[in-house]
């Protein structure tokens, strides 16, 4: 029973449209409707390339910030050995070992470049 009144309903709905029985104004409505569904879609895209675009570029800040900062934090480190050393030995021999370790280090990264070279260029 309830079912009848709902298709009169509906049929009468449908007959006081503004384009009832005018298939090119029912037509044009349909594609107004489509057109403004891709707007809202294309908007609602850019919205979301938008803040993936700001998260990455903050997280490549964030990442070029800690890059500068390793410098700084690795002569803090060896101003810390320097320190702790000189609670035993002079500050000049504590100062005089970090530095050696320091040549080592580089003498040895120098090295294991020069052979990676080496490697590369008999690859030819």
């Amino acid at each position: 029973m309830s079912a009848a009144p709902a298709g009169r309903i509906l049929w009468a709905m449908a007959e006081d449209a503004p384009h009832a029985g005018q298939p090119a104004g029912a037509a044009r409505e349909v594609a107004e409707a489509v057109g403004s569904l891709a707007r809202l879609e294309l908007e609602l895209a850019l919205g979301r390339v938008r803040e993936a675009a700001a998260a990455l570029g903050i997280g490549i800040a964030l990442l070029v910030g800690a890059a500068l900062s390793v410098p700084l934090v690795l002569a803090f480190v060896l101003a810390t050995i320097a320190a702790a050393l000189a609670t035993a030995i002079p500050v000049w021999a504590a100062l005089l070992v970090v530095t050696g370790l320091l040549g080592l280090a580089l003498a040895g990264l120098v090295a294991g470049g020069l052979a990676l070279l080496r490697r590369g260029r008999g690859a030819r």
